[in-house]
C-alpha cells in the first residue's frame, strides 16, 4: 500500500483510565504560603462502573518517579474543582512517599489561598492516570502518573460503597474517596447540627458554660459510631429530655449516660443507667482487648512467617504492633504486615549493601535481591549479552574487552544502575529468554546502557589513582572524607618529664564538601542498532560497535576530568601570583597565541552547583585586559556576545590563544595589554634540549633524576610517600630512551614492561593517560599519592530515551536516533591534600 494512503490518528496508543481521589482537608501556612498535603494513599476501593479498584505502593512510587522525571511534560497544578481554565490555585513542588501515603509540598497562589480561607474549598481531590502514554513519538508507557489535583467544597456522602463526586458531569473516570474521610464527611453535617441545637437548648436553661461543655461531651459519646440520621435524631431527643429534666433538680450534675432509643429517661432511671453503663463499658473493654489481641496475633504470625528476614529485623518490625487497634479489620492488619515486611526487606538490602561498602551520607542505599545480594536477572542478562558480544568483530579487534570480573567500584556503580532500572532489566531478561513480548524498535535497551558503564569504567586505569565511591543519597552536595597529619609539637625525642604536658600527634579525620554536577554527553545511534523488534533480529555487531564508541567517549571524559583535577591541585600548591604582566608587545596583529613570561600557569577553577550558579570565588584566576577592558574566557556555549575571548591552551608552557565568540582564532592588535595569573612552583623543570656533545640517551637520565629528587622532596619535606606517576604515552616512550633502561646500565627500581613501555621509575609505577585533551599534554609527569582525589558517583551514567536524528545542516531526518547520557558525580580534592602531588615539566627552551 502506498505510504501516501496511510491514515494517521494522533491519539495515545493505549486506553487509559483517569482516577479522582478525594483525599483530605488542606490548610495554608499564612507566613510561608505553602503546605504539605496528603494526595492519596494505598487501599482497596469500589466504583460502580469498574468494580473493585486498588491503589498500592508500587503505583504511588511510580507517581513519584514520573513526577521527578517530568514525564507529564509540565508543572503539576492544583486548580478549582478540576477546572483548569479558572487558573492555578497552587503548584506541587515536591512529591514523596510517607508510609502508605502519597504526599506533596504545595506552593499556593493568592487565588488558592482565597479559595481555602474564604470560599470553603477545604478538601483536595487528586487526579491521576493508571498508565500515562506520551502523545509524542515514541508512545512510551510510563505507568501511574499524577496529572493534577483540585480543591473542592465538602461533598455530602450518603453511600460509601458507591461514591459519586459531582465536580464534572462529563467525567468518565474512576472517582474514589478515602474511607476515613467519607465517614467523617457523612457524620459531620448531622452531628454538628444536632450538637448545635443541643447546646442552644441547654443555654436557654441558663446552665453554666462548664456544665454545657460536659453535656456536649456526653452527647458526642452517645453519637459516636452512629451514622444513621434518624437514629441520631432519636438519641439526641432522648438525651436532651434527660438533660433538661436533670437541669431542673440538679443543674451542676452531668452524668455519663447510655440512652435508650425507644424510651426516654427519668431521674429514677438514671441510677440504673449508670450501672448499665459501667457494665457495658467493661464488656466493651473486654471485647476491645480480645479483638486487639487477635489482630496482634495475626500481624505477628504474618511477619514471623516470612523467610529471609533476620531475627533482629523481625524484632524491629514487630514493634509496630503497638499501632494495631481493635477497630482495624483483618484486611488492614494484613496491609500493615505487608508494608512492614517490605520495609524489612529494604533493611536487609541496606545491610547487605553496607557490607559491600555501598553507602551514602544518609546510610546504605540501593536495591538488592536478598537471594544473592544483587539483581539476579540483571546479572543473568549481562552474562547473556556478553556471550553474544564476544562473537562480534568489536571483541575480535579488541575494541571492547568484556572482562569476566570488574573492579569493586565498577560493581558498586553497576549495582546503583540495577537499582535505578530494576524493572526494565527484569523485563529485558524475560524478552531475551522468550518469556514475554518483544523489545520496541524505538527503545534503547537498558542492557546496552549497562554494558556501556561496565566497559567504560573497567578500562579506566586512572581509577586506580583516585578514591572512588558511590553516594546515591546525595542531592546537591556530598561529603568527601580525608585524613590530615597533625604535626608533633614538643621535644623531638618524645620525652615528657614528671607533671609535664603530653603533646598530641597523629592523624585527624576530616570531611570536605563537594558539589554534585551533571556530566552529560549526546550520542547519535544508527537505526541498525535500534533494530530490536524480536530476539532473532538483534544485531549484535551493531551492539558491539556502539558499546565500543559510547564507552570510549564516556571513559575519555571521566579520565580527562580526573587527570586535570589532579594536575590543577598539584599546581595550586604553593602557587605564586604574577600581577599585570605587560603583553602588548606580543599583540601586534600577527600573533594568535601569547606566551606568559613564566610557566607553568595554574588553570583557574570555579565551583558551580547543579543549577550552574557559582559557589565562592574563582581560585587562581587569569585576568587579561586590553586597554583597561577585561577579556573573558571562551566558554564554548555559543551564547557569548561578539568580541575577543581567551583560551588557556597549554598551562604547562603558558600558551594562551585568542578567539572570537564562535571559537575562530583571532590575532589581537593592542597597544596596552596586561595579564595576571598564578605560576606553579610545585614543579621541577627539565629542559630536553641537548647540551653540546651529549647523547639523548644520557641526557634523559637527568629526567629520571628529576623524578627521584621530587620523590625525595615529598618524603623528606612533606612526609608524604608518592606511589604513582602519570604521563602521556608519548612522554612515556621518551623516558624509556634513557640509558638507564639499557640492560647493562639498568638500575634497580626502574623498569620497562614486556612491550617496552615504561613500567617503573624509582620504584614508582608509571600510568599512561588514554584520553585526548588532558592538561598533562606531552610536557608533564605528575607524581602523587593514590586516593588523594575523590570520584563519587551519585547517579550512574544512563542514556535516555531515543528520538529521531536530524542532519545538523538541513534539519532533515537522517535515519538515526539521538539521545544523551548523564551521570551525576563529584570530582574533588580537599585543599589541605594538594601537597600530596608534585610534577616535572619537560620542555624545550628553544622550542618555546
Amino acid at each position: 500500500m502506498s505510504r501516501h494512503n496511510r491514515k494517521i490518528q494522533l491519539d495515545a496508543p493505549a486506553a487509559t483510565r483517569t482516577v479522582r481521589f478525594l483525599a483530605a482537608a488542606v490548610s495554608v501556612d499564612a507566613d510561608q504560603q505553602t503546605s504539605v498535603v496528603t494526595i492519596t494513599r494505598t487501599g482497596r476501593f469500589y466504583d460502580p462502573r469498574y468494580g473493585n479498584f486498588e491503589i498500592n505502593t508500587t503505583m504511588l512510587q511510580s507517581m513519584v518517579e514520573n513526577f521527578n522525571a517530568g514525564v507529564f511534560g509540565q508543572d503539576i497544578f492544583i486548580d478549582r474543582a478540576h477546572t483548569p481554565s479558572d487558573g492555578a490555585a497552587g503548584t506541587i513542588t515536591r512529591l514523596f512517599l510517607d508510609g502508605n501515603k502519597l504526599r506533596g509540598e504545595v506552593a499556593w497562589t493568592n487565588f488558592g489561598q482565597e479559595l481555602i480561607k474564604d470560599k470553603g474549598y477545604r478538601y483536595l481531590s487528586a487526579e491521576f492516570i493508571e498508565n500515562f502514554v506520551s502523545n509524542e513519538e515514541p508512545h512510551t508507557e510510563h505507568g501511574p502518573t499524577l496529572l493534577a489535583a483540585g480543591l473542592v467544597v465538602r461533598p455530602c456522602i450518603k453511600n460509601l460503597d458507591r461514591v459519586e463526586l459531582s465536580e464534572s458531569e462529563d467525567f468518565d473516570g474512576i472517582q474514589l474517596i478515602s474511607q476515613q474521610l467519607a465517614v467523617k464527611l457523612s457524620e459531620e453535617i448531622n452531628v454538628e447540627k444536632l450538637l448545635e441545637l443541643f447546646r442552644a437548648a441547654l443555654a436557654n436553661k441558663k446552665l453554666s458554660e462548664q456544665a454545657i461543655s460536659k453535656w456536649v461531651e456526653t452527647a458526642k459519646k452517645v453519637l459516636e459510631g452512629t451514622s444513621d440520621e434518624s437514629q441520631q435524631k432519636t438519641l439526641m431527643a432522648n438525651l436532651q429530655e434527660t438533660a433538661l429534666a436533670l437541669a431542673e433538680s440538679a443543674p451542676g450534675s452531668v452524668p455519663n449516660v447510655t440512652v435508650n432509643t425507644s424510651t426516654g429517661l427519668t431521674e429514677e432511671g438514671v441510677k440504673a443507667l449508670f450501672e448499665k453503663l459501667e457494665a457495658d463499658k467493661a464488656k466493651k473493654l473486654s471485647d476491645t482487648e480480645s479483638k486487639k489481641a487477635a489482630n496482634v496475633k495475626l500481624f505477628t504470625e504474618k511477619v514471623n512467617g516470612v523467610d529471609g528476614l533476620s531475627d533482629g529485623v523481625k524484632t524491629k518490625l514487630l514493634a509496630s504492633a503497638d499501632l494495631i487497634t481493635a477497630d482495624m479489620s483483618e484486611a488492614q492488619v494484613n496491609a500493615l504486615a505487608t508494608q512492614q515486611i517490605t520495609l524489612g526487606e529494604e533493611l536487609e538490602s541496606q545491610t547487605k549493601l553496607a557490607g559491600m561498602g555501598f553507602s551514602g551520607h544518609q546510610g546504605a542505599m540501593g536495591s538488592v535481591v536478598l537471594a544473592s545480594g544483587h539483581n539476579v536477572n540483571a546479572m543473568k542478562l549481562a552474562e547473556d549479552v556478553r556471550k553474544q558480544l564476544k562473537l562480534t568483530s568489536s571483541f575480535s579487534n579488541k575494541s571492547i574487552r568484556l572482562s569476566e570480573s570488574v573492579d569493586p567500584f565498577v560493581d558498586k556503580v553497576l549495582t546503583l544502575f540495577d537499582g535505578q532500572y530494576n524493572q526494565q532489566l527484569n523485563r529485558e531478561y524475560k524478552v531475551l529468554n522468550g518469556e514475554e513480548g518483544s523489545m520496541s524498535d524505538t527503545s534503547l535497551p537498558y542492557a546496552f546502557r549497562r554494558e556501556v558503564i561496565r566497559e567504560a569504567l573497567h578500562d579506566m586505569s586512572v581509577l586506580q589513582l583516585v578514591a572512588t565511591n558511590t553516594d546515591p543519597g546525595a542531592q546537591g552536595v556530598t561529603q568527601v572524607p580525608y585524613e590530615e597529619r597533625k604535626a608533633f609539637s614538643g621535644r623531638k625525642d618524645g620525652l615528657v618529664f614528671e607533671r609535664g604536658g603530653i603533646p598530641k600527634a597523629g592523624v585527624i579525620q576530616k570531611m570536605d564538601m563537594a558539589y554534585i554536577n551533571a556530566m552529560k554527553i549526546a550520542f547519535n545511534v544508527s537505526n541498525e542498532m535500534m533494530h530490536f523488534t524480536r530476539v532473532s533480529g538483534v544485531n549484535w555487531d551493531a551492539w558491539g560497535r556502539h558499546v565500543a564508541t559510547c564507552s570510549r567517549i564516556l571513559r575519555e571524559i571521566v579520565v580527562q576530568r580526573l587527570a586535570n583535577e589532579m594536575l590543577r591541585m598539584s599546581d595550586s600548591f604553593g602557587a605564586v601570583p604574577v600581577t599585570s604582566e605587560n603583553i602588548a608587545s606580543q599583540l601586534d596583529g600577527a600573533n594568535t597565541v601569547l606566551k606568559t613570561a613564566v610557566f607553568p600557569v595554574v588553570r583557574p577553577h570555579q565551583v558551580y552547583d547543579l543549577q550552574g550558579n557559582p559557589v565562592g570565588s574563582t581560585t587562581n584566576p587569569i585576568v587579561i585586559s586590553f586597554g583597561g577592558t577585561e577579556i573573558e574566557a571562551f566558554d564554548g556555549t555559543g551564547a557569548q556576545a561578539s568580541g575577543t575571548y581567551y583560551v588557556l591552551t597549554n598551562p604547562n608552557l603558558g600558551y594562551i590563544q585568542f578567539v572570537d565568540q564562535t571559537g575562530e582564532v583571532v590575532a589581537p592588535n593592542e597597544s596596552t595589554a596586561t595579564i595576571s595569573y598564578s605560576q606553579s612552583t610545585n614543579v621541577a623543570m627539565f629542559d630536553i634540549d641537548l647540551p653540546a656533545e651529549t647523547k639523548l640517551e644520557a641526557h634523559l637520565n637527568g629526567l629520571l633524576r628529576k623524578l627521584g629528587n621530587r620523590k625525595a622532596l615529598m618524603k623528606d619535606d612533606r612526609y608524604e610517600a608518592p606511589n604513582f606517576l602519570l604521563m602521556s604515552n608519548t612522554l612515556n616512550d621518551v623516558c624509556t630512551n634513557a640509558d638507564q633502561f639499557v640492560v647493562s646500565l639498568k638500575r634497580d627500581g626502574s623498569d620497562t614492561g614486556s612491550m617496552g613501555d615504561l613500567e617503573r621509575v624509582k620504584g614508582l609505577p608509571a600510568f599512561s593517560t588514554n584520553a585526548p585533551g588532558i592538561d598533562l599534554g606531552d610536557e608533564r609527569i605528575l607524581m602523587g599519592q593514590t586516593g588523594t582525589t575523590g570520584y563519587t558517583v551519585a547517579k550512574a551514567f544512563a542514556i535516555g530515551e531515543m528520538q529521531e536524528g536530524r542532519d545538523p545542516a538541513t534539519g532533515e531526518l537522517n535515519g538515526t536516533k539521538e539521545a544523551y547520557g548523564e551521570e551525576y558525580n563529584a570530582i574533588h580534592t580537599p585543599k589541605p591534600l594538594a601537597g600530596r602531588y608534585t610534577s616535572v615539566v619537560v620542555y624545550s627552551a628553544t622550542g618555546r
